[in-house]
């Protein structure tokens, strides 16, 4: 792609404009970033999670054989356009993967968000316009917060990986491919991640239980199983281990002591997670 651009006989102002979705957007965002040593690049994110995630923050990142997002960069782009109608052309699989994300903030910023969402999900993934308006608002407003504070994830932006530790494990094991999208894996990771906090005693049962009766609600798959999918703990935490906020070896979680609070979880005894793991992969 570099080279590809590099013989249009570009220079320092030149302005890529990337039309896409989360991969296209990270892709496009790492190119401008290393091209000329940086050039700018406008976002026009075109599914539901890329609106709402990845086109926001300003992580550029291409997948490794080793992991997902294992080689990047930090590079904001000048702006961000998010229009409806490319949500309209989306299969509805991948209308649902963009809510995991959408869930994934108010689980861990805004309890009060969640159960606006546990009334009006429904809505959402039926595309209704005022919803998905608000929820996208919220959910960019969430992430900016966050990301304003801590861009290069050196704190408070590690919250933004709640279920994503096992979820990237999930997609890493599947080799990227189809059978599982990343949203499809980041609501197992968060189902996951609930049920370890509650495991560690971090948070009460009612979390798993309003996660899981939010999930049903809305008929959306959140089982290893409901995607025909099993794993050993021992190939399972192979994946982990590519996780980048492994630290001294050291595997990094981010849990929930309740909706809308996180807990950075660093973990010192290996055999606590093989426990958890051994019966809950289902």
């Amino acid at each position: 792609m570099c080279e590809k651009i590099l013989e249009k006989r570009i220079d320092r102002k030149t302005l890529l404009i990337c039309v896409g979705g989360g991969v296209i957007g990270d892709l496009v965002g790492l190119t401008a970033s290393i091209l000329l040593r940086g050039i700018d690049f406008v976002q026009i994110p075109t599914t539901l999670l890329s609106q709402v995630d990845s086109s926001v923050g300003g992580k550029t990142a291409i997948n490794s054989k080793f992991g997902k997002n294992l080689i990047g960069t930090f590079y904001q782009p000048k702006a961000v356009l998010i229009s409806l109608n490319t949500l309209k052309s989306l299969p509805y699989r991948q209308i649902i993967s963009g809510y995991a994300e959408i869930l994934k903030y108010s689980l861990i910023k805004d309890n009060t968000f969640f159960f606006w969402l546990k009334k009006n999900g429904h809505k959402i993934i039926s595309l209704d316009k005022t919803s998905l308006i608000y929820a996208i608002k919220k959910s960019c407003k969430i992430k900016s917060q966050i990301v304003s504070e801590d861009e290069k994830e050196k704190g408070i932006r590690e919250i933004l990986n709640l279920g994503h530790t096992f979820g990237h494990a999930i997609e890493s094991q599947t080799g990227f491919s189809k059978k599982i999208l990343h949203g499809e894996a980041v609501f197992i990771g968060m189902f996951l991640a609930i049920k370890f906090s509650v495991f560690l005693g971090f948070g009460k049962k009612k979390m798993v239980e309003s996660y899981e009766n939010h999930m049903k609600h809305l008929k959306i798959p959140f089982r290893l199983s409901d995607y025909n999918l099993k794993f050993s703990s021992k190939e399972f935490i192979k994946h982990l281990r590519f996780d980048k906020k492994i630290n001294n070896n050291k595997l990094k979680f981010i849990l929930l002591e309740q909706y809308g609070k996180t807990l950075s979880y660093t973990l010192n005894n290996e055999k606590l997670l093989v426990k958890f793991l051994e019966k809950n992969l289902e």
